[in-house]
């Protein structure tokens, strides 16, 4: 058997993030969270996300990134932990904006009681981009979808 380690907890960089910041009450402010990680206390993440005034939460990186099927045309879908865990966070007061590899996903924002917000599309092509301090976001065009679909804008080629 073989453990890996994550290389950044990214979770754990969130709560230290939100204690350096100003509330950002009013703004549409949502944080990106690692929805299956299985050692966060998401009570305090919660409740350091609405101290600061966070409207809700993104399942970012998304489970399907990480647990990626070897299947040819496996269709994207939620970790059940994922997606048990973002039905909490709703529960709790917060919304959410739901992020997938798959860039028709609308049917994934059913799965929740109170609808996604909006959507994030990140394919797998997205982990080429450059961490940075500010990544900006591109709305999608015609989606399928009827919330807002917004992606990663796409990787520069080494001729840019």
């Amino acid at each position: 058997m073989i453990a890996t380690l994550p290389v950044c907890d990214w979770n754990g960089e969130l709560l230290r993030g939100l204690d350096e910041i100003e509330p950002v009450a009013g703004a549409r402010c949502y944080a990106a969270i690692l929805m299956i990680d299985p050692f966060t206390l998401w009570e305090d993440v919660a409740d350091a996300l609405t101290e600061k005034g966070f409207c809700g939460v993104v399942n970012f990186p998304p489970a399907a990134l990480i647990q990626t099927s070897s299947e040819a045309g496996a269709e994207d879908h939620l970790n059940s932990v994922e997606l048990e865990r973002m039905r909490w966070f709703a529960e709790n007061g917060l919304g959410l904006a739901l992020t997938s590899t798959n860039r028709d996903a609308a049917a994934a924002g059913k799965l929740f009681q109170k609808q996604p917000e909006a959507m994030l599309h990140v394919p797998a092509t997205a982990l080429s981009c450059p961490i940075a301090p500010v990544t900006s976001l591109v709305r999608l065009g015609e989606t399928g979808s009827e919330l807002p679909v917004w992606s990663l804008p796409a990787p520069l080629s080494p001729q840019d």
